[in-house]
């Protein structure tokens, strides 16, 4: 159950940042729910210079998501088998 939690929240964030990259960008009825939130983090993440000392919530988790689904090269990894 904590890893399928994990992995819904790896795929919201991942979602989330393709959908700023893309069509969605100044759209914000993304049908995906939490999108319009969590694209509202992202914003945030990407001038964030606070990294782990960071107060606003999801900040630096956000930050390691992205970093780590960049980066990862398993094919087979628990965490990123849902967005890879």
């Amino acid at each position: 159950e904590n890893l399928k939690r994990i992995q819904d929240n790896v795929a919201l964030v991942i979602h989330a940042h393709k959908c700023l990259q893309g069509v969605n960008q100044a759209n914000e009825s993304c049908p995906t729910p939490y999108c319009l939130k969590m694209k509202n983090i992202l914003n945030h993440v990407r001038s964030c210079q606070n990294g782990e000392s960071c107060k606003v919530p999801h900040c630096s988790h956000s930050k390691k998501i992205i970093s780590h689904w960049r980066n990862c090269c398993k094919s087979d990894c628990l965490f990123c088998v849902a967005v890879k």
